[in-house]
């Protein structure tokens, strides 16, 4: 019996170490996230709040941090997509603008859609996505193709 107790108060002890390491690890991860974001989140208040969120439960239970850090992994893996989707839209106006397609109209209306595009970076997940969608489509204006099969 005696040999029993002292055997669960040993896996006690480890199972209280572990849970205190683990606590130690999950904490020093939201402090290299607060370190490495706190300096990017300026202009964006979103991600500033969130930065300060995850800061202010370093001290928290175990549970709460882990929480806490799988919000705002889900949050920043969002923003990070949404990011690279202003970039690749941006990128291709510039192609496009580069090969005049569509004409003077068109390098006009692709020019407000990269204005537009360039300030989301700074702005909430949702108006991201209401940016992207808005400024994804493509000039409007129509153009007669010349038929050139008539000559072959």
């Amino acid at each position: 019996m005696k040999i029993i107790a002292i055997i669960l108060l040993v896996n006690l002890g480890f199972t209280l170490g572990n849970k205190k390491q683990k606590s130690e690890q999950v904490a020093q991860e939201i402090r290299d996230i607060v370190n490495k974001y706190k300096r990017f989140s300026t202009g964006n208040a979103e991600l500033y709040q969130w930065v300060e969120k995850l800061y202010s439960k370093i001290n928290t239970r175990l549970e709460i941090k882990e929480e806490y850090l799988s919000k705002f992994k889900e949050y920043d893996r969002r923003r990070q997509s949404l990011e690279n989707q202003i970039t690749a839209r941006i990128n291709t106006i510039n192609r496009l603008n580069l090969l005049n397609k569509g004409g003077k109209r068109c390098v006009k209306y692709y020019q407000f859609q990269k204005s537009a595009l360039e300030g989301a970076y700074k702005l909430t997940n949702s108006k991201k996505e209401y940016i992207i969608t808005k400024n994804s489509s493509q000039c409007p204006i129509k153009f007669i193709k010349e038929n050139y099969d008539d000559y072959f």
